[in-house]
């Protein structure tokens, strides 16, 4: 009888919790697109845009965004989203033209082959990924001493964040190395423009990888970690295996 008991209750507490699910809203306001603004968000509803690939279109891949519980992105920040057609309008874009085609991976910090992906690998996925672009290996590698302790004190997010004393390598949470992705671009935009030599003018964009973890500092905000981030405006990006990594800390 207890048994029998034991599971009615959990079957009661589940069905709570989906309710309770379905009818909370998101404490930023946030609000889960219906699947007509899905379509059109993705052009399957707009005659003259037929001509789309097929991979443009809903294709029951995909499952639509749930409601999200506590501590989730959305529950904490109200994100507008982005449509096919508002991200093809996006001047901001790293797109291949004439020889500039080249992806360029560059390590930063030590990449210990026991505890990193393979590299071989990782850039026959990328070619594979971004159809039409070359990928590479830098050949000038980024010392941790590169990219920690750098200041942008022409960035006002950084002349304001020397007052909070943010920004900046730092310890984390749980001991570990924490870059700051806006130390990296720093570096990457300064190796595009006076390190590379004159192969650079194809490079498309720079793309850092790392086995230390990440963060960035927004709006005067440090946040507690990051996998990766991008600034389009100069082809310049960074992505953290640390997290990913069975011993990593962090």
């Amino acid at each position: 009888r207890i048994f029998v008991f034991i599971c009615i209750f959990v079957k009661l507490m589940a069905s709570r919790s989906t309710i309770q699910s379905k009818i909370r809203k998101a404490r930023s306001g946030w609000v889960r697109p219906t699947e007509k603004q899905v379509q059109a968000a993705n052009l399957s509803i707009n005659p003259s845009e037929q001509n789309q690939p097929a991979h443009c279109y809903q294709t029951g891949c995909f499952t639509r965004l749930p409601i999200p519980e506590r501590g989730d992105w959305l529950d904490d920040y109200n994100e507008s989203g982005q449509s096919f057609k508002s991200f093809q309008r996006l001047s901001m874009k790293a797109i291949p033209h004439g020889k500039c085609n080249i992806i360029e991976l560059v390590l930063v910090g030590p990449f210990d082959k026991r505890k990193s992906p393979n590299i071989d690998k990782l850039i026959a996925y990328t070619e594979a990924f971004f159809i039409g672009c070359n990928v590479r290996l830098s050949k000038y590698h980024l010392s941790l001493t590169d990219v920690c302790g750098r200041k942008k004190m022409n960035d006002k997010n950084f002349r304001n964040n020397e007052e909070n004393n943010v920004g900046g390598a730092r310890c984390g949470a749980e001991g570990q190395l924490q870059l700051d992705c806006h130390d990296i671009f720093d570096a990457l935009s300064n190796q595009m423009k006076v390190g590379g030599g004159s192969d650079q003018r194809y490079v498309l964009c720079k793309v850092a990888i790392t086995m230390a973890d990440l963060y960035c500092v927004k709006n005067g905000e440090a946040w507690n970690y990051l996998f990766g981030q991008a600034h389009a405006g100069n082809g310049v990006g960074v992505f953290s295996f640390a997290r990913y990594c069975s011993n990593s800390k962090g």
